[in-house]
């Protein structure tokens, strides 16, 4: 399990970075290397900052984080970003370092990048997210209200009528087969999501 949120969260910070890079850009031809570096930083605290519910990175890797980013964990990723710009001896030396000796032993026993455990953030697959949500916070994890019913193990919110299945530590999604909340008897089949 540690190593998919490991590839998770590397693939959301490899389409965080390449946005930086891309958006950054024309400052590097119009400005120069010391400038788009200064720049390139600046842009990625500040769309850490921005994007603070759910960046681009955790779109496309499906992942969410328990909370919104903080000013703190923004700095310490900006900073962890930065390792690609400057360099000591040869190109990436210090990158190298910080995924090798930093990051990776500390997603690998924590399951969390050292940032996140710093700051108490945490990167959650879909079916956490939908656990910590409807069991921990007893709220529906589409429109965030506290307007749960439940039916044996099938959970329905009363707002946006998403509804779910939960048992024994585990939450799916569930599609509906009617509009309203359905009837269930013994036997009934109701097919997941994937």
């Amino acid at each position: 399990m540690k190593w998919f949120i490991t590839i998770k969260k590397a693939t959301a910070s490899a389409v965080n970075v390449t946005v930086v890079f891309i958006g950054s850009a024309p400052i590097y031809f119009v400005a120069g290397i010391e400038a788009w570096r200064l720049s390139c930083v600046v842009l990625f605290f500040l769309y850490s900052r921005l994007l603070s519910r759910r960046c681009l990175g955790q779109m496309v890797a499906r992942t969410y984080q328990n909370e919104p980013t903080n000013t703190a964990y923004a700095a310490l990723y900006t900073a962890s970003f930065a390792t690609m710009l400057w360099w000591i001896f040869v190109p990436l030396d210090l990158a190298l370092a910080n995924g090798l000796f930093i990051q990776l032993p500390c997603l690998l026993i924590y399951g969390n990048t050292a940032h996140g455990l710093a700051t108490g953030r945490r990167t959650l697959t879909d079916s956490e997210r939908m656990f910590e949500s409807i069991v921990m916070k007893g709220q529906c994890p589409d429109c965030n209200q506290v307007k749960l019913e439940a039916n044996g193990p099938y959970v329905h919110c009363k707002s946006c009528h998403s509804m779910f299945i939960a048992q024994e530590f585990f939450v799916r999604r569930v599609e509906p087969t009617q509009a309203k909340w359905p009837q269930m008897k013994t036997g009934d089949v109701i097919r997941l999501q994937n």
